[in-house]
């Protein structure tokens, strides 16, 4: 598989692929690319050839380029290359995989209160604890409050090295 890993919009990442001919016969094959996830305009997969040729006990090898649009969203993105031999229309996959992160990261921890504080007496508030202890340790942070904020956006938690919850 063509793993482009973390990368930012606008970035892209080139991979090559490897065919080697196991059949024993010499073999055409079409290359063509289709994106499975994350809509049409977030990245593009794009080969450098629309076929390769393989000789019999032979390989080839051809590049792909995987790329996040500059305007693209945060997010997981997949697609995969196809091979079809053209003699056989035989179809083999290479599956394709990328995440895309915020180009403004926030702070590198988002520290969630879920200790029900805010939700009534008799329920003790940390909330001190942690703030004090992440600014003396000079980490940046955003705060947010699940009983007055609800939980963040599961795309907003990109934004952040590290989520501490607690209760």
């Amino acid at each position: 598989s063509l793993s482009a890993k973390e990368i930012f919009a606008g970035q892209s990442v080139n991979f090559t692929i490897n065919a080697t001919d196991v059949s024993g016969d010499a073999s055409t094959w079409a290359v063509s690319t289709t994106k499975t996830l994350g809509g049409a305009t977030n990245f593009d997969i794009t080969p450098n050839v629309g076929s390769i040729t393989v000789a019999a006990d032979g390989s080839a090898s051809f590049d792909v380029n995987v790329a996040a649009s500059a305007a693209a969203a945060p997010g997981s993105y997949e697609g995969k290359v196809e091979l079809t031999n053209l003699s056989t229309g035989r179809v083999l996959h290479v599956p394709v995989w990328l995440r895309v992160l915020p180009s403004n990261p926030a702070a590198k921890v988002l520290l969630v209160d879920d200790d029900g504080s805010d939700a009534g007496a008799g329920f003790p508030d940390y909330s001190t604890v942690y703030t004090n202890l992440l600014t003396s340790m000079g980490i940046s942070f955003d705060y947010r409050n699940v009983w007055t904020q609800g939980f963040p956006s599961f795309f907003s938690l990109f934004s952040y090295k590290a989520v501490l919850i607690f209760s």
